[in-house]
């Protein structure tokens, strides 16, 4: 047997063995990146964990007045009155409520002479709490600005009015309620009346 012949025989001998150790060095390798990549995510998702804690301690103590009050040398009760506190500190727990304001009586007057504009008025102070006592057209249908004239010297409530109907103060009247009319305001609607709000 040559040398040649010989030295085949011994490689081709060692192919099984060498094989199997590849075989081996390539499961080794990929069991060490499955451990590695096992442990990444498991310390993500503690570390994920943890966040999804923090938050929620936070979220539950936002909000809260009481949480460093111990800290402080000041119990969580004694930080906020209470609702009997409150109540007595303004005349008793027992104390009626108060009585309703008194609803502003007003009369509206047409005096530009657009048709349907006084009932549009109507509609729209009732929804707003007045009491319309009185539609009708003014003694005239030349008024260029739309007015409001106090007839029971309630400066307040002719002031509101006219904030709500976008009227210059300066046209607030001080005038006599009419015989037999028990009215606070009376509204005198203009040429200016698509100024106002129900005009539009």
């Amino acid at each position: 047997m040559n040398l040649t012949t010989r030295t085949r025989m011994r490689s081709h001998d060692e192919d099984p063995d060498r094989r199997t150790r590849l075989r081996l060095d390539l499961l080794i390798a990929l069991m060490v990146v499955q451990i590695v990549l096992s442990i990444g995510l498991w310390v993500d998702r503690y570390r994920g964990h943890e966040t999804s804690s923090e938050e929620q301690i936070t979220s539950s103590n936002e909000g809260r007045e009481d949480v460093d009050l111990y800290s402080l040398g000041q119990s969580p009760t004694e930080s906020r009155p209470s609702r009997e506190s409150v109540e007595g500190a303004a005349g008793g727990a027992n104390q009626e409520p108060p009585a309703a304001l008194p609803q502003i009586k007003i009369q509206i007057l047409n005096g530009c002479g657009k048709t349907g504009i006084a009932k549009k008025a109507e509609n729209y102070l009732v929804r707003r709490d007045y009491v319309v006592k009185d539609v009708g057209n003014a003694e005239r249908q030349d008024f260029r600005f739309s007015e409001v004239q106090n007839r029971s010297n309630n400066a307040a409530a002719a002031r509101d009015l006219a904030r709500q109907l976008g009227i210059d103060e300066s046209r607030i009247k001080r005038k006599a309620a009419p015989p037999g009319l028990d009215i606070d305001l009376t509204l005198i609607i203009g040429a200016d009346f698509r100024t106002l709000p129900f005009g539009k």
